[in-house]
């Protein structure tokens, strides 16, 4: 704050527009100093009026002087302490505060009400019984321990993404064998069953026979005896043919179950190399592997399964550090062949120099991993020149391979899957821009501060000399030439940078295509030779060709 001595300033009249004719004041003194002051501040519409006057401002309070604008902060004017309806704007404002703290205070009481309200249900409630149950909490202990042993266990079966596939093929595979063996095994059981109760019936039959046998002999001399047939039909309810007929029926089912059987024995001795012959003298046999074959084999695959594990999870381990090493080197030895080029092409007329900066990533969860891929440690002791991991890096490792590893079918653990494997998430970029004046600027710091055009010049240069050193490299060698197509070219470009842009590729060994819109064909025409024009009409495109006479070889 301070004194403003208003005889020292000279009358002036308020530009129109201007933000001192939006003052309204009686006191003569208080209208010279506001013409003094925001005179020549003109009111704009917009920020894009704010640059066609020497001293403007926006109903958003954006100030432009000094050919720089700046947002004024709202603190600074809201709310207003002059005018004439301060005080009742100020007065609203806390009115209006007032009311949403009164609305703050009936929600807390309601809250409170509803709190009361539980606590006397609660203490209405018998929950006091668990408290004095003592088995109720060493139960629950059991339990919590028993579901941490289950959890663990099941943490270290899902320990590698690459181990998942294989179970789940030896589970598919298990369950069809199993399958298959199982239907064996019902079929050899429904066989072995019907030949039991044929050979049942026909022993039946014939010891039916042979009781009766006697009898037809001497029913044929003795009529007598047609008392006891008599008394045989009455009993078992069967004549003579329904007793033959039963017996033929039973011989032939008897007949086509052995037949059947030592089929379906082959079948299983070949599927599983079980060590025995296919006939019904093997029945104790195929009887004892039938008791013993789920067990067996459920010992065995379990087995293999926990040595097909620790072999994936080791081998995991071991190749992931290798592998996320040495695509960081490629890619930082990549970046520094480019820097060379770029380095020996300057761009423009402040000659400026765009250099990658490759460092580890700020993101913690990724930055940490990137100095124990860049360093000489490794996960496992392999010989006596290779390092191995401090206990610190070990243990993120430990839980990095843990994390990657968990066996959960879902879109964020395979998102944890794809940010991990990719080693430039390990990284971060930056651009060092220099100009021939040692000034240095990085594009981190400049992309929310200068225009446009400004920021599209490095990716533009960048994307040049990286066709550029293809061309250079050996690769390069084996090609005639190299066409580089920019679709909605230098679109937030102004005319000197596109001039600056196209002089720059004219140095490379590279041919441009460029595709921009009509209303940048009168800068971009007067830099290229050939200049194709495109012209929609209805469904079809007309081309039409300007061949310009020009030195730089652009098109």
């Amino acid at each position: 704050m301070g004194l403003v001595n208003v005889a020292k300033i000279k009358p002036v009249e308020c530009e129109q527009g201007s933000l001192a004719s939006k003052v309204v004041t009686e006191n003569e003194n208080a209208r010279k100093y506001v013409n003094f002051l925001m005179g020549n501040v003109i009111c704009v519409e917009s920020e894009d009026q704010l640059k066609n006057h020497e001293r403007s401002i926006t109903k958003t309070v954006m100030v432009y002087q000094n050919k720089a604008a700046r947002q004024t902060k709202r603190d600074a004017y809201s709310p207003p302490y002059i005018g004439r309806n301060s005080s009742r704007i100020r007065l609203d404002t806390i009115r209006d505060r007032l009311e949403e703290i009164n609305e703050e205070i009936a929600e807390t009481n309601r809250k409170k009400d509803q709190t009361e309200s539980m606590l006397q249900s609660a203490d209405s409630s018998n929950y006091a019984r668990i408290f004095d149950t003592e088995n109720v909490w060493l139960q629950y202990d059991k339990s919590h321990q028993t579901v941490g042993m289950l959890k663990t266990q099941l943490l270290e079966a899902k320990q590698n993404t690459d181990l998942v596939p294989k179970i789940e093929r030896h589970k598919i595979l298990r369950n069809e064998l199993e399958g298959k063996k199982n239907e064996c095994l019902g079929k050899k059981d429904k066989l072995i069953g019907d030949i039991r109760v044929s050979q049942d019936r026909i022993q039946t039959a014939q010891d039916n026979l042979d009781q009766i046998a006697p009898s037809i002999g001497k029913m044929q001399k003795d009529p007598s005896l047609w008392h006891a047939v008599e008394e045989f039909s009455a009993e078992h309810n069967y004549s003579v043919n329904e007793c033959e007929n039963k017996i033929d029926t039973l011989k032939r089912e008897l007949s086509r179950a052995e037949t059947q059987l030592p089929s379906l024995m082959t079948a299983y001795i070949t599927t599983f190399g079980f060590d025995a012959n296919a006939g019904l003298d093997s029945l104790d046999i195929f009887y004892r592997e039938y008791n013993e074959v789920i067990v067996r084999n459920l010992e065995i695959f379990e087995e293999k399964l926990k040595e097909t594990k620790a072999l994936a999870s080791q081998a995991f381990q071991e190749s992931y550090i290798a592998e996320i090493r040495s695509h960081i080197r490629d890619e930082r030895k990549n970046i520094h062949k480019l820097n060379e080029i770029l380095s020996n092409k300057p761009f423009g007329p402040d000659e400026e120099i765009y250099q990658f900066e490759v460092k580890r990533s700020a993101d913690r969860n990724f930055g940490e991993y990137y100095d124990i891929f860049v360093g000489k440690e490794d996960y496992e002791v392999k010989d006596l020149f290779t390092e191995q991991l401090s206990d610190k890096n070990y243990k993120l490792m430990q839980e990095l391979f843990l994390l990657l590893t968990q066996n959960t079918q879902s879109d964020k653990q395979d998102q944890i899957i794809r940010e991990y494997t990719d080693y430039r998430r390990f990284m971060s970029y930056d651009i060092k821009i220099t100009n021939r004046r040692g000034e240095v600027a990085y594009f981190s710091k400049i992309n929310n501060e200068k225009s446009g055009g400004e920021i599209q010049t490095p990716f533009y240069v960048i994307i040049a000399a990286s066709f550029d050193q293809i061309m250079h490299s050996d690769y390069g060698q084996k090609s005639p030439g190299c066409l580089v197509m920019f679709d909605e070219a230098f679109n937030n470009m102004d005319g000197a940078r596109i001039r600056s842009l196209l002089k720059y590729y004219a140095e490379l060994d590279i041919q441009p295509i460029i595709a921009v819109p009509t209303e940048r064909l009168t800068t971009i025409m007067p830099h290229v030779s050939t200049v194709v024009g495109l012209i929609k009409s209805q469904n079809r495109i007309l081309a039409k060709s300007l061949i310009k006479e020009s030195t730089n070889g652009l098109h």
